[in-house]
């Protein structure tokens, strides 16, 4: 799934890598869990959403359900970085979900497993869901980074 970077002032993230440096490593560790804690339900809301917008018949939908979920990721050296990455994976390995967000699933037909077919989905399903989304993320975790910024003692 590929969004491309979400528009976010890195001002107090990077205030943030900066206070994190000279930090506790426990503290850093405990700040990126409470980063994850809050892109968390963000993320598996962009995943309900996602699988809920591709075909239902054959049970397609309901695998995604149950089998794709989110990962947050965030760098363990916040030094100079300024991402968050959201990523969708498919526990089992077998569903290419960045195919589908452009449009296109690739399955066997039942019984004839040697010829694949190329079927569209509802393209941009994960990838609306997350525009409608960003808004919300991004303020959730500027509030996060500014806690953590207070609690450093590096408040302005």
């Amino acid at each position: 799934m590929s969004t491309g970077p979400v528009d976010a002032d890195l001002t107090e993230w990077k205030r943030m890598s900066a206070l994190l440096k000279t930090a506790d490593k426990k503290l850093a560790r405990e700040t990126r869990k409470a980063l994850k804690t809050v892109a968390q339900p963000i993320a598996d809301k962009v995943a309900a959403e996602g699988a809920g917008a591709m075909p239902h018949r054959g049970g397609l939908s309901a695998y995604l359900a149950a089998n794709v979920k989110p990962r947050v990721n965030l760098p363990a050296a916040f030094g100079g970085v300024s991402t968050m990455t959201i990523a969708l994976q498919d526990k089992k390995g077998g569903v290419a979900v960045k195919a589908m967000d452009r449009g296109m699933l690739r399955h066997p037909l039942f019984g004839r497993r040697r010829h694949w077919y190329l079927q569209q989905v509802p393209a941009n399903a994960w990838t609306d869901s997350f525009m409608r989304q960003k808004d919300t993320a991004v303020v959730e975790v500027e509030k996060a980074v500014q806690e953590t910024i207070n609690s450093l003692g590096g408040a302005k």
